[in-house]
């Protein structure tokens, strides 16, 4: 009956609602994930975590390290933010970005799998991947054992957004 005081506003795409909130809600508005002209926003340095990730995995000895992503993530603005900071850095550090996209939507683990073990039975496959989250790299993981391959010695993984579930795997995930 109040109405509503204020909004916190998390969307990674471009929306309806996105569009209603840079057009003005007439209350206070906070988005979440997007920069915003219109309401204050919190971000997560995308690009930086990337960034620290594909590092992480040159310390280690790797030196093909591929992105590892559903299509659908490519067209989020975390997706693109997390695909400039993986090849802004194997650039910066004399690589060759090695982008793996496969047709996915981010929750479908069967189709994850699927591509993994296909990218881990190809020829020129990578030594690590930076996958897109940790979800991503869950199905990478199993898709990559199911392909013979043995993760982090034959292939090594890294996950992004440290879910609960990533530390209690039989391999866990960094």
């Amino acid at each position: 009956s109040r109405g509503v005081d204020g909004i916190i506003f998390w969307n990674e795409r471009e929306t309806e609602g996105r569009m209603m909130v840079e057009q003005g809600l007439g209350r206070p508005v906070v988005t979440f994930c997007y920069p915003s002209a219109r309401a204050d926003s919190v971000m997560t340095d995308f690009r930086m975590g990337a960034r620290l990730a594909v590092e992480h995995l040159m310390e280690q000895g790797r030196k093909r390290i591929g992105f590892f992503c559903p299509s659908e993530a490519v067209a989020f603005w975390t997706g693109n933010l997390r695909l400039r900071g993986y090849c802004d850095t194997v650039t910066e550090h004399g690589g060759v970005p090695l982008v793996y996209p496969y047709e996915s939507l981010l929750s479908d683990i069967e189709s994850t799998r699927e591509a993994a073990e296909a990218l881990g039975r190809s020829q020129e496959r990578p030594d690590a991947l930076f996958c897109f989250n940790d979800l991503v790299a869950i199905g990478a993981m199993m898709g990559l054992r199911r392909a013979g391959l043995r993760v982090p010695e034959d292939i090594a993984l890294v996950g992004f957004d440290d879910i609960p579930l990533a530390a209690q795997l039989d391999v866990p995930l960094t």
